[in-house]
């Protein structure tokens, strides 16, 4: 402890040691250099003592004399425990406070701007409360005042000192380790932000460069289809539209896992009519059945709410892959979608009379890109993301999907979301509400669109049903083309040089609104996501078209835009 108004300490006779007659080094055993970072009690200790006064340093030696563990080096001046401290560090260091060549105290300072860390006591002959603040701000364990008692204790000190920094030590060492473990994961983290965003961004843009030639491509077999009428020819166009179809079903089932993965996919909480949903789920597929000779019914039990709460894309998207998987694995009987309420919970049914899983395969189920053998991928196609994907919107929705099924007997698979009921009322379905206009050839289209290919096919398309078209290849173009004509329709794509069709919009908009005036515009885009249907009606557009469109939903769009 510190004490003030001590006066210099001075040894008693009988303790004074001459100076001819003891040496200044004292090393009682060989340090094993080997085991130099073991524990100090297992090994020798390296203690530099840095004090001028002679009787001072005899006394100390003295009472290390007994320590058959201790190795003590002295050193005089500060530009000698400089030297000594370049060639090793110490396990203790007992620094006197006044040297002839400068203050103890800055030494130590200094040792600890350069980063060598050692425990280390600080000694004087006088008692000084403003010192023992000072020489703990500059990294000492102690601090203590020269005298008999504090000599005699100073092996005990050194033990203490020395535990105490290895608490110290261990405490750094074991933060060090978690600021090094936070630091890491931090990096791993933003690898995988980078990676998923990486990721992501080479999705999105496949999908658009995919999803551009596939417009073409379907919209081509989809006019062949209405003009052509030699049989053989249209068994092939159907062919090749189906083949068009799953591979657009493929995009749209990696964009969506994509989109889980990274935590953007949302569920939407809006009132919609369940037996509407179901029943244009089950209707996707009444053709298919037809053609395998199999019944497909649906049954929604009588105490089932008409209208509740949730999102119905998804919900259909669910049961989508439900009864797509039951026809598609069914040859001869029936598919049934059953629906259910049970409490606060909803459970959607859809049974099969079809071939079955063996029960060893029915934990494969559910897996990304597997199907429970590989078998039936080379005989009924599938990537086996359907299922796997309908299990992880399941749990967006806070539900389950559950399988049983016994082989050679069929299957059901129950997905079971809360129940949350809707308002009596729900937004008319746009679906089959608009009035066929007549007058198409009044009607003047500027599609906004940087493909040639699919300038031709709209302009092909629209022209032969009378419409007055206007093509623009950029959005400045666009924006140019409405202002110089009296434009009745927008078909806008958002992807385009110079200027987007997301920005385009909102020119027209602004200018509209000093105009007085509103032109309908509908986005017809290969950015399919959910996210960019959002983002193109807050822009100010009136509808969504995703690439590849049907000639039937092109028209359909522009006739909703005069209902």
């Amino acid at each position: 402890m510190t004490r003030s108004g001590v006066k210099p300490f001075r040894p008693p006779s009988h303790l004074a040691v001459r100076p001819e007659n003891r040496a200044s080094s004292l090393r009682v055993s060989p340090r094993d250099e080997s085991n130099k970072n073991k524990s100090y009690e297992q090994n020798s200790l390296n203690i530099l003592l840095l004090e001028d006064e002679e009787a001072h340093i005899q006394l100390i030696l003295r009472v290390f004399e007994s320590r058959a563990d201790v190795r003590l080096t002295v050193a005089r001046t500060l530009r000698e425990a400089r030297t000594r401290l370049a060639a090793d560090t110490p396990d203790l260091m007992i620094i006197d406070l006044l040297l002839p060549d400068g203050r103890g105290i800055d030494l130590l300072k200094e040792t600890r701007r350069n980063g060598s860390l050692f425990p280390a006591v600080i000694m004087t002959s006088h008692g000084d409360e403003a010192v023992a603040v000072e020489a703990m701000k500059a990294g000492a364990l102690d601090y203590f005042v020269k005298s008999v008692e504090s000599f005699a204790n100073m092996p005990r000190l050194a033990d203490r000192a020395i535990r105490e920094w290895d608490h110290i030590a261990e405490r750094r060492a074991a933060e060090e380790r978690l600021r090094e473990s936070n630091r890491q994961l931090r990096e791993s983290e933003e690898r995988l932000r980078v990676a998923d965003r990486a990721k992501s961004e080479f999705l999105t843009n496949m999908s658009h460069e995919l999803r551009t030639p596939m417009t073409v491509f379907m919209t081509a077999v989809d006019l062949l289809l209405q003009v052509d009428e030699v049989p053989e020819h249209r068994q092939l166009l159907e062919m090749a539209d189906t083949a068009a179809h799953r591979l657009l079903n493929l995009i749209d089932d990696i964009l969506d896992v994509s989109q889980i993965d990274a935590g953007r996919l949302k569920i939407r909480q809006e009132p919609f009519d369940l037996s509407v949903c179901v029943q244009r789920a089950a209707d996707m597929f009444t053709l298919q059945a037809r053609r395998k000779n199999l019944k497909l019914a649906v049954e929604i039990a009588p105490d089932v709410p008409p209208i509740v709460t949730g999102d119905p894309d998804r919900l259909g998207q669910i049961l989508v892959n439900l009864i797509g998987n039951a026809v598609k694995f069914t040859h001869k009987g029936e598919v049934t979608i059953s629906v259910q309420a049970d409490r606060q919970r909803l459970h959607f049914a859809v049974r099969d009379t079809g071939i079955g899983i063996p029960q060893e395969k029915m934990h494969l189920l559910f897996q990304t890109f597997t199907q429970v053998d590989s078998s039936l991928t080379r005989r009924f196609g599938g990537t086996g993301l359907g299922l796997a994907i309908s299990k992880r919107l399941a749990e967006l929705m806070r539900g389950s999907v559950k399988a049983e099924s016994r082989e050679g007997e069929g299957s059901t698979f129950v997905l079971t979301v809360p129940l949350l009921p809707g308002d009596r009322t729900v937004p008319a379905d746009p679906k089959g509400t608009t009035v066929p206009i007549g007058g198409a050839c009044h009607i003047r289209v500027l599609i906004a669109e940087d493909d040639p290919a699919i300038q031709r096919l709209v302009t092909m398309i629209l022209s032969r049903r009378g419409y007055q078209v206007v093509t623009a290849e950029s959005g400045h173009d666009a924006v140019a083309k409405w202002q110089n004509g009296d434009i009745d329709v927008i078909l806008m794509d958002v992807q385009m040089p110079d200027m987007g069709g997301l920005e385009a919009t909102g020119q027209i908009r602004a200018l509209e609104e000093a105009e007085g005036r509103h032109t309908c515009i509908i986005a017809m885009t290969a950015h399919a996501r959910k996210e960019d249907e959002q983002a193109c009606i807050s822009a100010g557009m009136d509808g969504f078209l995703a690439k590849p469109v049907r000639i039937s939903a092109v028209v359909e769009a522009i006739e909703s835009c005069f209902v």
